[in-house]
């Protein structure tokens, strides 16, 4: 499957697992490893803040004007490290 960019977003913001509000992410390139329906799990491609990092992508709407998407990043034991929304 082909690398598809996402563009972090404020949306109803970005929060760590314990609900801390954070800034938003930079823009990520994400290497698509599973998509189930309308999911997609992969991992943040480098250089970026995130890379290597697992990412689930959901799509959240579609537009005219582009989709837009749920993010949820993992750490390394596969516990939620992040949420938020993109582009």
């Amino acid at each position: 499957m082909k690398d598809k960019r996402y563009k972090p977003v404020y949306g109803f913001g970005w929060f760590l697992s314990d609900s801390t509000p954070i800034g938003v992410p930079e823009e990520f390139t994400l290497s698509t490893a599973e998509q189930n329906g309308e999911t997609l799990i992969g991992i943040v491609n480098p250089p970026r803040s995130l890379a290597g990092k697992q990412v689930e992508i959901t799509m959240r709407t579609k537009g005219e004007e582009g989709n837009t998407y749920n993010v949820r990043i993992f750490n390394k034991k596969g516990q939620v490290e992040l949420t938020g929304y993109a582009q």
